[in-house]
C-alpha cells in the first residue's frame, strides 16, 4: 500500500497496490479445471486441418467447362477475324477489278465525231488482252 500525503489542510491518502508480492496465494496464471478442457479444445480445433469440399468435383467440373468454353469463345473469335480479313481482301480485289472494267468500258465506248468506236483505243485493249495471256 502507498499514502499520498496531501498538503496542509487534507488527510492522507491511502492507495492500495493491485500487484502486491506479499500474497501467497495460488498462481493466477494457472486455469481453473473447466477452463483448462476448453482451451485444449480450442488448440486442437486450431491444429485440425479444415474439412475437405464436399463440392471439390462439381468445383473441379465447373472449372474445366469454364475454360473449355473460354477456349471455344477464343477459337470462335480468331475464326471470326481470319474471315473478316478474307472477306476484307476480297472486297479489295472485287473493287480494284470494278474500277479497271470501267476504265476499259469509258475507254472503249469514245466514238469519233461521225459515231464510230476510236481504233487506238480498241487497238490497245486487244493488246493488252495479248500480253495478259502471254504471261
Amino acid at each position: 500500500m502507498r499514502v499520498l500525503e496531501s498538503g496542509d489542510n487534507g488527510p492522507a491518502i491511502e492507495i492500495a497496490d493491485d500487484h502486491d508480492t506479499s500474497d501467497t496465494g495460488s498462481d493466477a496464471s494457472e486455469p481453473e479445471p473447466g477452463q483448462a478442457a476448453q482451451s485444449n479444445r480450442k488448440q486442437s480445433a486450431r491444429a485440425r486441418k479444415p474439412k475437405p469440399n464436399p463440392f471439390s468435383r462439381a468445383v473441379e467440373r465447373r472449372d474445366a467447362e469454364r475454360r473449355k468454353a473460354d477456349e471455344a469463345r477464343e477459337a470462335e473469335r480468331i475464326r471470326m477475324q481470319e474471315l473478316r480479313a478474307q472477306r476484307e481482301a476480297k472486297e479489295a480485289h472485287k473493287a480494284q477489278y470494278i474500277a479497271q472494267r470501267r476504265r476499259t468500258q469509258a475507254s472503249l465506248s469514245k466514238k469519233t465525231r461521225k459515231g464510230q468506236p476510236v481504233m487506238a483505243n480498241v487497238i490497245d485493249h486487244l493488246l493488252d488482252k495479248i500480253k495478259k495471256s502471254q504471261q
